[in-house]
């Protein structure tokens, strides 16, 4: 009856890991800290020789029980992913107190987290996208009526892509009519400023579609590759690229669309994909602030954490402009500010009781790339032949580049918190699991 009773623990113990794991993933964590997790809870329940598996779509967590025994394995499917703070800062406080907890105290409380509701309704998304849209204008040095445009049209791309979601419309189709939606009003905006009306001639209608762009473009999966390939995650890195080059793809083409329907229209149909980011540092700081303000909204990042966010997005940005004038590169500028932001990050996890993902997001979410990969497949599909898509491919070579500078500001930032938080009992217990991961992986 006891090996019954210990096998009935290993099983419960097996299928919280492997829940905590995909929960991990689904509310915005990285590879890396679903393999943590799942092992922080096949460790802090006593139960050795386990072995987790994440991949981009998939987490299977597997108990060896000895050579004369089956193993213990499940496997849960990894489908949606949208990133929700709150949820998983609330997962990360039950991982912290499973100490005190018996397996089905916890699996209880986990039950109650995943039930628990978004915190924001659909409209407040809407707004924090418009928010963010502003923000991308402003470092764009954006006039009023283009950011007045640009909060509107975000916040219909946001409401447009959330309607072909829920119809069931693949998100790459979502894709192109959310890019199809700044287009189009930028292209109204000219023909009315070519037509006389007081106040649109010489409007920066790319500034327009660069903030909506930016705003569509999962910038984010770019720098997600890049980690994950840090980390030792080929698979899931090579995924996540490929992902982020369809997504952009169906960007490119609503954009096209709508070009081409306007040259058909007799409208002015040329928009300068090369918008440079303002001169003015003030401007450029506020729209950093209202971009992570909007991205923590919409991440669902409770009220309390809010301030956080914009002072980490603040700082990041600050420390990518205090590079740039000492004459440092483009891409080792982005890779300084994501460096602090993400030490800053770690030490703030505690005092802002959020998940330190967020917060570092929060914090580089200004710096992603995600206007170069546009300007880059915008170029590759204007050209006519390979030989001419020299540029683009440039464009593209740099967009990647200031990905993984990213990715490697976040890890070195990252490692440096960890280490000056060393006292933190969850931290030391994540170092471990890391490295016992890297090691499984090293011996596999």
């Amino acid at each position: 009856m006891e090996e019954v009773a210990d096998d009935r623990q290993a099983r419960l113990v097996v299928d919280l890991a492997t829940r905590v794991a995909a929960l991990t993933l689904t509310t915005g964590g990285s590879n890396a800290e679903a393999t943590a997790a799942a092992l922080q809870v096949a460790a802090c329940y006593h139960l050795t020789s386990v072995h987790v598996d994440v991949s981009y779509t998939s987490v299977i967590v597997s108990h060896h029980r000895g050579p004369n025994r089956d193993a213990n394995t499940l496997a849960r499917t990894v489908a949606h992913r949208a990133p929700d703070y709150e949820r998983l800062s609330d997962l990360q406080r039950l991982l912290d107190e499973l100490p005190n907890l018996d397996v089905e105290a916890a699996r209880a409380r986990f039950d109650r987290i995943v039930r628990q509701s978004r915190r924001y309704r659909r409209w407040v998304m809407s707004l924090a996208a418009a928010l963010l849209g502003v923000g991308v204008a402003m470092l764009f040095g954006g006039g009023l009526i283009a950011i007045l445009a640009t909060c509107v049209t975000t916040a219909a791309v946001d409401q447009a892509t959330h309607a072909t979601s829920r119809k069931g419309l693949p998100e790459f189709f979502g894709q192109i009519v959310g890019a199809a939606i700044p287009t189009a009003v930028a292209v109204l905006l000219m023909a009315l400023g070519e037509w006389g009306v007081a106040g649109l001639q010489g409007i920066s209608a790319s500034v327009i579609v660069a903030a909506g762009v930016v705003a569509l473009l999962a910038g984010l999966s770019v720098v997600s590759a890049a980690q994950d390939a840090i980390d030792g995650f080929m698979i899931t890195a090579g995924a996540r690229t490929f992902h982020v080059a369809m997504m952009t793809l169906g960007i490119v083409m609503g954009i096209l669309v709508v070009l081409w329907a306007g040259t058909f229209l007799g409208l002015p149909g040329y928009l300068n994909p090369t918008t440079p980011l303002s001169e003015s540092p003030v401007l450029t700081s506020i729209g950093a602030v209202l971009i992570a303000l909007g991205f923590a909204i919409g991440s669902q990042t409770r009220l309390s954490a809010l301030a956080w966010c914009a002072g980490l997005g603040l700082i990041g940005w600050w420390g990518f402009l205090a590079s740039q004038l000492l004459g440092l590169g483009h891409g080792t500028s982005v890779g300084i500010g994501a460096t602090v932001a993400a030490f800053l990050a770690q030490l703030a996890t505690r005092p802002a009781r959020m998940a330190a993902v967020g917060l570092t997001t929060a914090g580089v979410i200004s710096l992603l790339p995600g206007s170069m990969v546009y300007r880059g497949l915008y170029g590759l599909v204007q050209v006519d032949s390979l030989l001419e898509a020299g540029p683009a491919m440039i464009e593209l070579l740099g967009a990647a580049t200031v990905a993984v500078a990213i990715a490697m500001g976040v890890s070195l930032g990252t490692w440096l918190g960890r280490w000056a938080t060393r006292q933190r009992p969850r931290v030391r217990f994540q170092r471990k699991a890391l490295r016992h991961t890297v090691g499984a992986q090293s011996r596999s």
